[in-house]
């Protein structure tokens, strides 16, 4: 049986960097033994990949009531990455996916099944960080994704995570490795070691000899202007709305970084770290061999109610006005094209 590397997130655990590094280096891979499989957005890796090569792949197995779900297209994207493995040669294949992390037992166990008729016994690697961070981080992805319904920070953090499985870390490794076996299961607590470094231990790869990107790839938005947008997600603005608002403050922070600054209080720290306590001390002595699963940093702190009080002119300019100033380039640069391509056809 031949091995295959499945990376399943979990979600904001530098999921972006590890698969930014596994795109801009197939050569590399391939001559190191292992084949990225150039499937999903990984057919055309471009300096901006930020999406792992099967997570549409994850989403078509996706439950119905599941926001996103792609169950229309499973057909066609697990034709296409079957096609990809049974033409892999010698090389060991990686695919990666956080969608994965989303997918019900049931599903899984019949995803890695079909791997194993088809010769492949999969082994995973798992990211984990400490919860409240997670929630954080995850709130920021649904603002700056537009979601119409997101709620206020409060809700995701006293009642969301709850609702989340994986992040119940010692129930889903027992999930996972009850599929596979706990020796073909690896879990990384993110943060205490680089994620290249990481990646290049467990697969055993020279980072010397591999293009070596950014790991900066998803772009810190200050929480006022987090809370502006926050604000007019009901709307339900394009994603253009947010490209051209990363640019715009991509182009303030280079002249000056914000003061990073956390929705996570005290008291909702101690919150989420007391319901996960049990689990997160059961994980960290059963795949850690230690008593403590996380060290997590002292968090610089604002209440979500203080962030509308500190919202000056100044902000809603910068923010206003570069986005502004953005759309008329992006609307000349349509418009030039628009007139080449007459010309073209004349």
């Amino acid at each position: 049986m031949k091995k295959i590397i499945i990376h399943i997130g979990t979600y904001k655990t530098g999921s972006s960097a590890l698969q930014r590094l596994l795109a801009h280096n197939i050569q590399p891979l391939l001559q190191q033994g292992y084949n990225y499989l150039p499937v999903g957005p990984a057919k055309r890796p471009g300096k901006n990949t930020k999406v792992g090569n099967v997570q549409f792949l994850g989403m078509a197995y996706w439950e119905a009531e599941q926001l996103y779900n792609l169950q229309a297209a499973q057909g066609a994207l697990l034709g296409e990455f079957l096609q990809a493995l049974d033409q892999c040669g010698d090389c060991i294949p990686i695919i990666s996916g956080e969608s994965f992390c989303d997918i019900t037992k049931v599903k899984l166990d019949s995803f890695f099944k079909l791997l194993r008729k088809r010769g492949y016994e999969p082994h995973l690697l798992l990211f984990i960080r400490d919860q409240a961070s997670y929630v954080e981080s995850r709130y920021n992805q649904f603002v700056r994704k537009n979601r119409p319904s997101i709620k206020d920070f409060q809700y995701y953090a006293t009642q969301w995570y709850k609702t989340v499985d994986h992040l119940h870390y010692d129930t889903f490794a027992d999930m996972l490795a009850s599929l596979v076996g706990q020796d073909k299961l690896k879990i990384v607590a993110f943060g205490e070691k680089d994620i290249y470094e990481t990646v290049a231990d467990y697969l055993n790869i020279d980072l010397a000899v591999m293009q070596i990107p950014d790991k900066t790839i998803n772009l810190g938005i200050p929480l006022d202007k987090m809370r502006i947008m926050s604000k007019l997600n009901p709307l339900n603005p394009p994603p253009t709305f947010t490209y051209l608002m990363e640019e715009n403050e991509a182009l303030f922070q280079a002249e000056q970084k914000p003061i990073k600054r956390s929705l996570i209080t005290p008291e909702l720290d101690t919150s989420i770290a007391n319901y996960f306590a049990e689990e997160n001390k059961k994980c960290a002595n059963k795949w850690f061999n230690r008593d403590h699963l996380f060290t997590v940093k002292p968090r610089n702190w604002i209440r979500e109610k203080d962030i509308e009080k500190e919202l000056n002119l100044n902000t809603i300019i910068e923010m206003y006005g570069g986005l502004l100033v953005n759309q008329d380039s992006r609307l000349s640069r349509i418009e030039n094209i628009l007139l080449k391509a007459q010309s073209k056809l004349k």
